[in-house]
């Protein structure tokens, strides 16, 4: 007669002990309804990646960029020394709009556009703004 496991048993058999480092990391062991390792892939595989670098002439301007319809991840960053104002909504990059500081690069991670325009503005004139575009 076979015993009902309890939650305990469950979750260790979940869980898979790193041989290398004398049992510090466990990492979660996905198995199929045999009790097999299964061959998930969590990601699919990109179909495009699409470089765009915006030239942003003038400081406080704003100007848009258009992105692929099934578009999953979009980076952007600034090439210079400069802060980004980023926004979905035309006219709002100057009011409503998320800040990407000097240095940084905003990546929209997991996402489905069917189609969309971005709106950017930097804090300085004579900019480039690149933006990785992901299908």
């Amino acid at each position: 007669m076979t015993l009902p496991r309890n939650r305990a048993q469950r979750d260790n058999e979940a869980f898979e002990e790193n041989s290398g480092d004398q049992g510090v990391d466990r990492r979660v062991v996905v198995k199929n309804t045999a009790g097999d390792p299964a061959n998930v892939s969590f990601t699919p595989s990109p179909s495009a990646i699409t470089i765009y670098n915006k030239a942003v002439p003038s400081a406080d301007t704003e100007v848009s960029q258009s992105i692929n319809s099934n578009t999953r991840q979009l980076i952007i960053r600034a090439r210079g020394n400069t802060v980004i104002k980023f926004s979905f909504v035309a006219t709002e990059s100057g009011t409503k709009f998320t800040t990407i500081p000097v240095g940084s690069s905003l990546s929209l991670d997991n996402i489905n556009l069917s189609s969309a325009t971005i709106y950017l503005q930097t804090s300085k004139a004579s900019q480039i703004v690149e933006i990785l575009e992901i299908t």
